[in-house]
């Protein structure tokens, strides 16, 4: 419920709003980044529309007769301020910028705590975070529903089955990178063909998921992992929901904008195989450190165009896969 000067005026819906004065609905329509551009009541009237610039400035509109705008955030303008309420902080699309630190800034040292997306709103959003998200047996990612747990990041659980996938009790991870599961979800739109994918610059959260995905799905996963001297090194998770191969590395690579050298090429086997790469996994090393991770037993495999099995490391938990990670990119 929407109040002003202590009277009641709008009633918020999933997708819209009713206006209490006369009590009709009005409807939102969005566009991919979950911008309000146009309002329509409930005959298809149209009562507002919305022009943004990339970074959330309003540049043209027509009726102004409610205030979510960009990203679906409620514009303040009262002082001539112009702000976007995020709830737990107002950012000003002026400047493309937030007025107070990120709470997670600590863990992306090499971003600005007071940016936006990481300078790219094309790419990104940035919501409330810590919602929940699923992934199924086939790699696809879910929105499930928004909980807003403070600091404690969003969850990840895994649902099993096809026409009504359920959830599985035990298997859930957390990710605190507010970006890589939306990020998820959006890349697999009709533009981007028929991959999952994301990018992070933590690498505990890369490891997390990319474990968690292949230990769960029935398809191959991929963890590229590339350094940058200025920002650091930056993880790309992919699938292509095939159960022998990812081909779309390097379509991710651009659509995520992701800069550096690739340092790290760790792919999963979902199969029955227990050695190390296989003979396709040899012939297309395009890395300097190459790596297949065994579903069956949990291990990860180094190998060159030489050797399809360097050394054996068992991956019992992620601090596991995070501590080769970390390993191979000092070297």
């Amino acid at each position: 419920m929407i109040y002003e000067n202590n009277t009641a005026k709008l009633l918020l819906t999933g997708e819209g709003y009713i206006s209490l004065s006369d009590k009709k609905y009005h409807y939102y329509l969005q566009d991919h980044q979950g911008n309000n551009r146009v309002v329509v009541d409930k005959d298809g009237n149209v009562k507002e529309t919305n022009h943004y610039y990339p970074f959330g400035g309003v540049f043209a509109s027509t009726g102004s007769v409610q205030p979510y705008k960009y990203n679906g955030k409620e514009l303040d303008t009262k002082k001539g301020l112009n702000w976007y309420d995020y709830g737990a902080r107002m950012y000003d699309p002026a400047l493309g910028r937030w007025h107070v630190v990120d709470p997670l800034a600590e863990k992306y040292c090499g971003v600005s705590p007071y940016t936006y997306c990481k300078n790219n709103p094309i790419l990104r959003i940035d919501i409330d975070g810590k919602d929940d998200y699923v992934v199924n047996k086939n790699g696809y990612v879910f929105f499930w529903k928004n909980t807003k747990y403070e600091d404690k990041g969003d969850r990840v659980y895994y649902f099993d089955g096809e026409h009504k996938p359920k959830q599985v009790s035990g298997k859930t991870i957390t990710i605190m990178d507010n970006e890589l599961m939306p990020g998820m979800v959006e890349s697999q739109k009709p533009l981007d063909g028929y991959s999952t994918y994301g990018q992070t610059s933590n690498i505990h959260d890369a490891a997390n998921l990319f474990k968690f995905a292949a230990d769960n799905s029935i398809v191959e996963w991929k963890l590229d992992v590339y350094e940058n001297e200025n920002d650091g090194p930056t993880a790309i998770i992919i699938t292509d929901h095939k159960e022998g191969s990812v081909e779309r590395g390097n379509n991710a690579k651009k659509r995520t904008a992701v800069n550096g050298h690739k340092k790290i090429d760790i792919h999963s086997h979902p199969g029955d195989e227990s050695q190390g790469a296989s003979a396709s996994d040899m012939k297309y090393i395009n890395s300097r450190n190459n790596a297949v991770y065994l579903k069956r037993n949990r291990t990860l495999h180094d190998y060159n165009s030489k050797k399809s099995n360097i050394t054996t490391i068992h991956i019992n938990t992620v601090e596991d896969l995070q501590k080769y990670i970390q390993d191979r990119l000092k070297k």
